[in-house]
């Protein structure tokens, strides 16, 4: 952080010069790897960026390469060197620094960096003077013992080296041997920043106190630099709430809400929230919070006709530093030096703001006006002024590294077509990640072995984001279980004797039926005997005295006695209902089930699981299953006809050719029953093997039959008794599995967030435990359009599995099991983002996977995938953002899951008139208006619209449910 000092220049005085050799040539001097998206400068701002550059001409030392953060001064802080750093690559970039003299400066720079004293062998110190390198206070006064170490600063630096070794990978090594030589034990503790000052105590000791570090804006800015590097810094970096308060009308941040002691001192000033729209880019949560300080910005100006561009800066006369803010201290508009507050007269509007804001936000027209007010305020040889005074325009006369880095970081940014600084391109196989891999390190260096960050580009732009753990919380019904499961049927019995290949090891359903007046779901079987004692584990996060003996705690829960549930409530819960509403439903019903009579093979009873395709997945079946099963409940067909699909349904599965695996192939003719690939090629051996996901859903399916078709009960069971249940689970994880040609078996784990649960949940019908599919997702948080989503930390890049958060899952799982009010809880939030792109882009947003008419035939489109919001993307991870397109399935059941919801009403509308004749409903509708409807009919899209329908008559009652 720039130097916060109000001190004047120090009296001259003799200073032992040292010159450092820079590090020897790397060879051939490579160009940056960042420039390959460029826009263009006007004249005029090449002639900025020049001046700008001057400042750093002007200031040099060529003995340590080098640059002192303000020119009245021969000092420097790490923060200082991070703002050189980065007007080096700027100006190098804009081609105002030829190649080989950047090459030169950064192996001086480098070469100094290794050589830096460091405070207590941790850390470089707080200042150093650019000529002797030995350390100084903030006014340049040396200080041999040094005052200690700033966790801002060294978050800073770690930004600037990142941003370095990404474009110019040559100086990987370099920089990684510079920061392996730091330690971090203490920097960085709980996931929160601190910093170390000395301080003398009674008996006149000089003590480094470790202190957290608590600088709104500083702080947030500063954690992502340890982020990128691997650090648990969540609990500094942006995210959790924020105070607000109102300024001229507008509600613009005040603090951080946080527990412990808020800073003595507040001061919301532009410096660290533009320099984290340049470098990281805006991520929805902070441009939420920046934009509404420049509108305050606005407000002023049109109220009282002052520029104001509200920053901190240094001048070179009393009072020397000037905090310029939009709130200090809880006062609006107030003006400080250090902590005191002084007169209006000294505030200045700054240069370093001024041309930031004109950079991040080239469509807000005080932003640019702002800008040209600064433009020309510049000494051409010593580059641009901190500002200038709001009550008279005259220039505050001050130069600092700070503000022309900005101004040439901010023309850069313009330069990259708006696009953040920081780019990803680190190797991963560099002393610094490989060091960490091997824990060889005893300097506190992070647990992970990849990035905090990830570069994520979606509707709102491009940014860095950071993903924090989520546990799942879990939740007790108290209500008594019902189900309609016959314990004594040939699967339980088969069971507890015993018999069959791969059955569960204990004859008790994992899942059971939970019901009360507004609920109805499936939920994981989890007694607690009266009085139970059960241990607590202490957090991770506590801390105890070295040799300390910590008594296990134990907390005794009273579980009281369930009352019988009432079952002619349960049968009111489960009713249907008719009326004229249900009556244009079902006209919707009529025409989706014509996709059933057209593609329904009588040889088989399987269905097509796309229009006129003879090949089917088990998913697809599970679909036919459930479609067949609503529309005899609706009455679209008779007794007759149900049973007699049905009958030749079992007969297929009972002769169904099962491979050596034991488990029913991923793949099937639907006319002849054999074994397919993929692609639909002959699979006669079953080397496709099976997926663990498919085959939940079908067993969801068969389990339904059961339930409302006692007849078929056994015939069932006995199908299933011949697969070999167990191996779609391993150490509480779903998992697939393909054959090798030796006849051994390649498991894999499967299944993502919400596929996995959706899964997980319909295996334990059968007894099949998967507790950590269930419950123990690798889970982060995101923000996406405002609102805050778990996504599963597995993506493409780390897995090669994609980890597409759509509806899909979500809405099967309730509509065929019923969600928990926990389970709801995301699900409410998913629907709630994509409201509100719809209310920020205009565009009916209702995201799932489905086939295309198009290639490449198949996508996820999904609110988050693999790193990306809105992410449209195919199964190997290719994204494909003009097949993006309105779901019919989701919108149909998105209406009936949120029946009292006006944009779910909204988006059933937009798809409900969809329906072809002798063909049901197409997919959905293109959001590219020039592509018009996704004209492919599949037997998902039509069997869930059925079973929306069903669910809608049912009152909101799981289908799984018997009436």
């Amino acid at each position: 952080m720039q130097p916060a000092s109000n001190s004047p220049p120090p009296k001259k005085k003799p200073v032992d010069f040292v010159a450092v050799a820079p590090l020897p040539s790397l060879g051939r001097i490579r160009p940056s790897t960042c420039s390959e998206l460029t826009g263009e400068l006007t004249i005029p701002e090449k002639r900025y960026a020049k001046v700008a550059w001057k400042y750093f001409e002007a200031n040099y030392q060529p003995e340590t390469g080098l640059v002192s953060d303000r020119s009245d001064m021969k000092g420097t802080t790490l923060w200082g060197i991070g703002d050189y750093l980065a007007a080096l690559q700027s100006a190098t970039a804009l081609e105002l620094v030829p190649l080989k003299k950047f090459d030169l400066r950064i192996r001086k720079l480098l070469a100094t960096l290794q050589r830096l004293d460091l405070f207590s062998g941790e850390l470089p110190h707080r200042g150093y003077d650019i000529r002797s390198l030995e350390p100084v206070d903030y006014g340049n006064n040396p200080t041999p013992e040094g005052t200690g170490w700033s966790g801002l600063d060294v978050g800073r630096m770690l930004l600037a080296l990142h941003n370095l070794k990404s474009c110019y990978p040559q100086y990987t090594n370099a920089v990684d041997e510079i920061l392996l030589n730091w330690s971090y034990l203490r920097v960085i503790r709980n996931g929160r920043l601190n910093s170390a000052v000395v301080e003398e105590d009674e008996y006149n000791r000089r003590l480094a106190r470790v202190h957290p570090v608590n600088q709104l804006g500083y702080e947030e800015y500063a954690a992502r630099g340890f982020q990128l590097w691997g650090f648990d810094a969540g609990k500094s970096a942006v995210g959790g709430e924020y105070q607000t308060q109102s300024v001229n009308g507008i509600e613009v941040l005040s603090q951080r809400k946080r527990q412990g002691k808020q800073p003595e001192h507040n001061y919301v000033v532009a410096d660290p929230f533009i320099r984290y729209g340049l470098e990281l880019g805006f991520d929805p949560q902070m441009r939420s919070l920046v934009y509404p300080m420049l509108q305050a910005e606005a407000k002023r100006y049109r109220d009282k006709g002052l520029f104001s561009a509200a920053n901190t800066v240094l001048i070179q006369k009393e009072p020397y530093l000037i905090h310029s803010t939009i709130i200090g201290d809880g006062q609006p508009w107030s003006t400080f030096s250090g902590t005191e507050e002084i007169k209006d007269k000294h505030r200045v509007a700054s240069v370093a703001a001024a041309f930031a804001y004109g950079a991040l936000f080239p469509e807000d027209d005080y932003a640019q006006e702002l800008q040209r007010s600064v433009i020309d305020l510049y000494n051409p040889t010593l580059g641009y002024y901190e500002g200038f005074y709001e009550t008279n325009g005259k220039p505050a006369l001050g130069f600092t590294s700070s503000t022309n880095a900005i101004v040439l970081q901010s023309l850069f940014y313009k330069f990259r077509n708006f696009q953040p600084l920081l780019t990803d391109n680190v190797d991963s196989d560099s002393p610094w990640w490989k060091t960490i891999a091997d824990e060889t390190s005893g300097n506190g260096l992070p647990d992970d072995t990849e990035p905090q960050l990830y570069l994520v580009e979606d509707d709102t732009g491009i940014y860095w984001s950071s993903f924090d753990s989520f546990d799942f919380d879990s939740e007790t019904s108290n209500n008594l279980p019902v189900n309609n499961t016959a314990m004594d049927s040939p699967w339980w019995q088969a069971v507890a004797e015993g018999k069959g290949q791969g059955l569960p090891d204990v004859a008790t359903q994992k899942i059971d039926l939970y019901l009360d007046k507004q609920e109805s779901y499936w939920t994981t079987i989890t007694p607690v005997k009266s009085q139970e004692v059960i241990p607590v584990k202490k957090s991770q996060d506590s801390q105890e005295l070295p040799g300390a003996i910590v008594a296990e705690q134990s907390l005794a829960i009273d579980i009281e006695p369930k009352t019988p549930i009432d079952m002619n409530a349960v049968n009111k819960t489960c009713s249907t209902k008719l009326n004229r509403e249900i009556e244009i439903d079902l006209s919707a019903a009529k025409q989706a089930w014509e996709y059933f009579e057209a593609n329904w093979n009588e040889s088989t009873g399987l269905v097509n699981a796309v229009e006129n395709y003879p090949w089917t997945t088990l998913w697809d079946q599970g679909s036919a299953i459930l479609g067949i099963h609503s529309a005899r409940q609706l009455d679209l067909i008779s007794a007759e006809e149900f049973d007699s699909k049905i009958t030749k349904l079992l007969s297929t599965l009972e002769t169904l050719p099962i491979p050596a695996t034991g488990l029913p192939n991923k793949a099937y003719s639907t006319t002849t029953g054999e074994m397919r690939q993929l692609d639909n090629t002959p699979d006669p051996n079953g080397k496709s093997g099976w997926s663990a996901l498919d085959t939940a859903r079908f067993l969801i399916a068969l389990h339904t039959l059961k339930i409302h078709y006692p007849e078929y009960q056994n015939r069932i069971d006995k199908i299933v008794n011949g697969w070999d249940l167990n191996k779609l689970s391993r150490d509480g994880w779903l998992q697939g599995g393909i054959p090798e040609p030796d006849g051994t078996i390649q498991y894999f784990q499967e299944g993502r967030l919400g596929y996995e649960q959706y899964a997980a949940n319909g295996l334990q019908l059968w007894g099949i435990e998967a507790d950590n599919a269930l419950n123990n997702p690798p889970t982060k948080e995101i923000e996406v359009d405002g609102t805050t989503l778990k996504v599963d930390r597995r993506n493409y890049a780390n897995s090669n599995a994609g980890n597409y958060l759509t509806n899909d899952p979500y809405f099967l799982w309730g509509l065929e099991l019923g969600w928990s009010e926990t389970d709801k809880q995301q699900v409410t939030k998913l629907l709630q983002a994509q409201e509100q792109r719809y209310k920020r882009t205009g565009i009916l947003t209702a995201v799932n996977e489905d086939s295309l008419d198009r290639p490449p035939y198949f996508l996820y489109y999904s609110v988050y995938a693999n790193g990306h919001r809105w992410n449209a993307t195919n199964s190997n991870g290719k994204s494909f953002p003009k097949l993006k397109f309105l779901s019919t399935k989701a919108a149909f059941a998105a209406s009936s899951l949120f029946l009292d919801n006006p944009y779910t009403q909204l988006l059933k509308k937009a798809v409900d008139k969809s329906g072809v004749k002798s063909r049901g409903y197409p997919g959905g509708i293109y959001e590219d208006k020039s592509l018009g409807v996704n004209k492919v009919f599949n037997v998902n899209t039509n069997a869930v619209i059925l079973e929306s329908i069903l669910y809608k008559r049912r009152q909101n009652c799981p289908l799984i449910i018997r009436n």
